[in-house]
């Protein structure tokens, strides 16, 4: 690019020297031929109402008339300073959208007339600027079709090109020239850049931790694929080695059935052998027997003898022949169905017994051979919401304890109705799951909630991670349900409130967080509140006050002495901007004094102070001067008198107090020093015998 140095001086304003540009420093040319930047040419206008409509020339002081659209841009300034910069303009050219043509309405509009045809296609628009009556017309790209002008507010006639920092709105050239002149009145695209990077700044940290959180998940997307996959090869592992172990005792009970076979089928044979010889004795006894049935009688008796020595022979040879058959009583089973019994044991293994808990401890019943425990517990809804075991997924368990132990701590993360298991591991495996048990858990309220001398406070439960305040009010009587807002957080067991929205009944109700979550509010706790007021204990001797102590007054004759007076605290940990309002009763300026002061201050003030002079700050009422601490630090504003309403807002965050006359502002907000310790109040002073004034809720 080429170097051209610094830029020649037609290219910079003649107030601010800043090279002008098209957003920040547009250059607006007066009608003596000068050319000053918009934001100069605002702080230049005069402040009285008559010059509001004229500005003069800072360069040849002459006077010229305000145009209700503004004075018009230099572009040829601008196009200069674009030369030499080398800045491209852009050609206007056509471009797509989703708008359609306005005259065919079936192809996207490429082309905008300006004039009257609004948006065209190509086609569409070659054809109608051919036509002699439109061939005038001025044609841009879509991309450059010109933006609907947004009007003023105030002045209906009038396009909004400016933009008041102060009060956040769009303004004219009057308003700015006029309403908003001291306000900090920029160029709406300056305006937009600007707000444009407060945005950005605001949303990139939400964007970095969005991203985080998806990366997180992301990552536990993985750990989660990589358990799966470990616990699937360690399931696949284990049953592995589970059916390798069954059929190796497979075999063995089979070697084992096919000995004791082998044994009985032997022993049979044996048996089989043995009683050979009986057999042939029996048909011999039974061809006997039935010869016997054909003898006569005296046959019979003849060889009764010799028959009866034959039959005990007989006897004592059966005896000896059927001995072997009694082993088949003898052979032994026990062993293989023992064996067998403990084969089905490695699949019937024990579930843990008698599952109790109480006070946040689990407890169960010992196995003898048990190597480990593992507890589960799941949430399966709200308190009194309870499931059967089967109806509860396996995955809605989360291990809180493994370990030798038969009793444990259980975690809650939260409130609801919980079941819990219990299962044991052998060295054969894991046996199954005992019955669930159904847990309430709930987390005790916060108790001994209080309010007194401007001050919340609670029990302190212990253990607790931070409390949390809320308030309510004021509350309706038609009011059917109060409508809550925090308004404290942390680890203190009482703070200081005066957030108040003004007289009336509130509710207040506080809760703890403990490791596990937030617990229960506590039931909700009454506030009859009554305002701020003026506090007797902490005025000087000639004040009076009366109306509930809402109003003050000097009275004493006393010439040469000031009396002061403090309201109740101000200060708030909670409600981060406080604001009060003071109406003057009274008020007569006798001398080119002070006379009256209104404001805030940390401390009593004696006789001889004034509010805002001496301490803290104050808004006087000859003058108008505010006094930040001391009278060498002072600004001039507005006076006020009798009738006047003057509010004072206390930012405690920033910081700062800003003062309010008739709704007002008087000013920039005046930075003071807010203690924690010292607590702010609203403060009035008096010289005057019978100046008044009254708080205003």
């Amino acid at each position: 690019m080429l170097s051209l140095g610094r830029l020649p001086l037609m290219s910079e304003c003649e107030i601010c020297n800043e090279t002008f540009s098209r957003e920040s420093r547009s250059p607006r040319m007066l009608p003596c031929g000068h050319t000053l930047c918009l934001p100069c040419l605002v702080k230049w206008a005069g402040p009285s109402e008559s010059e509001l409509k004229q500005v003069t020339c800072p360069e040849c002081n002459q006077k010229a008339a305000i145009p209700p659209a503004g004075f018009p841009v230099n572009y040829a300034i601008l196009r200069s300073i674009e030369a030499l910069a080398i800045v491209p303009v852009k050609p206007a050219a056509a471009a797509s959208s989703d708008v359609m043509c306005a005259n065919c309405e079936e192809q996207k509009a490429a082309f905008f007339c300006q004039s009257s045809c609004g948006e065209l296609c190509g086609g569409c628009s070659e054809s109608l600027h051919r036509i002699r009556v439109n061939r005038n017309h001025v044609v841009c790209g879509i991309a450059d079709m010109p933006k609907p002008k947004r009007m003023c507010s105030e002045h209906k006639d009038q396009e909004a090109l400016l933009y008041c920092m102060q009060c956040e709105r769009l303004a004219c050239y009057r308003c700015g020239f006029g309403a908003h002149r001291n306000h900090g009145v920029v160029d709406v695209a300056e305006a937009a850049t600007e707000k444009k990077a407060l945005i950005q700044q605001r949303f990139e940290p939400r964007i970095a931790n969005l991203r985080t959180r998806l990366s997180q998940i992301d990552e536990e997307q993985k750990l989660s694929e990589h358990e799966r996959l470990s616990i699937g090869a360690a399931i696949t592992s284990s049953a592995d080695r589970l059916r390798e172990a069954v059929t190796a005792r497979e075999r063995q009970l089979q070697q084992s059935l096919a000995s004791l076979v082998s044994a009985k089928s032997q022993k049979l044979a044996l048996m089989q052998d043995g009683n050979s010889a009986a057999l042939a004795t029996l048909n011999q006894l039974e061809q006997d027997l039935r010869s016997l049935q054909d003898q006569d009688d005296v046959s019979v008796l003849d060889a009764y003898g010799g028959w009866l020595s034959a039959v005990r022979q007989g006897e004592a040879a059966d005896d000896r022949g059927i001995l072997p058959g009694r082993l088949l009583s003898e052979l032994d089973v026990s062993v293989l169905t023992e064996a067998i019994a403990q084969w089905g044991s490695v699949h019937d293994l024990p579930p843990v017994q008698g599952v109790v808990f109480d006070q946040g401890q689990a407890r169960w019943s010992m196995l003898v051979r048990a190597v480990e425990y593992e507890v589960q517990i799941a949430r399966v809804g709200a308190i009194g919401e309870r499931k059967s075991d089967i109806d509860i997924k396996a995955n809605a368990y989360r291990r809180v304890f493994l370990g030798a132990s038969a009793q444990c701590e259980v975690p809650f993360l939260e409130c609801g109705e919980f079941a819990l298991r219990v299962r044991a591991r052998f060295e054969e495996g894991w046996g199954s799951f005992s019955s669930a048990v159904f847990i309430p858990f709930e987390f005790p309220p916060v108790r001994t909630v209080a309010f007194s001398n401007g001050c919340f406070s609670w029990s302190d439960m212990g253990g607790v991670l931070m409390y949390e305040v809320q308030l309510a009010g004021p509350i309706e009587e038609k009011a059917n349900e109060a409508k809550y807002e925090q308004v404290y957080q942390g680890n203190a067991v009482s703070c200081p409130y005066s957030g108040f929205k003004g007289p009336g009944e509130y509710l207040a109700r506080v809760r703890a967080q403990h490791n596990a979550g937030w617990g229960p509010f506590s039931a909700p706790f009454s506030i009859q509140y009554q305002g701020i007021e003026w506090d007797a204990s902490k005025a000087t001797s000639d004040i009076s006050l009366s109306a509930d102590n809402k109003r003050v007054a000097r009275a004493s004759d006393t010439i040469g002495t000031w009396n002061s007076v403090l309201s109740s605290p101000l200060t708030s940990s909670l409600s981060r901007i406080v604001s009060f309002q003071v109406r003057v009763d009274h008020y007569v300026q006798k001398s080119n004094t002070i006379g009256m002061a209104i404001g805030v201050c940390s401390r009593t003030l004696s006789e001889t102070e004034v509010v805002g002079y001496h301490s803290g700050c104050g808004y006087s009422a000859y003058g108008g001067d505010i006094y930040n601490g001391s009278p060498d630090a002072k600004s001039s504003h507005a006076a006020y008198g009798s009738g006047d309403v003057i509010r004072v807002e206390v930012d405690f965050d920033a910081k700062k107090v800003s003062f309010f006359k008739n709704g007002v502002l008087q000013g920039q907000p005046f930075t003071i020093d807010i203690n924690d310790h010292e607590p702010l109040h609203s403060a009035v002073s008096f010289i005057e015998n019978g100046d008044q004034v009254s708080i205003l809720d």
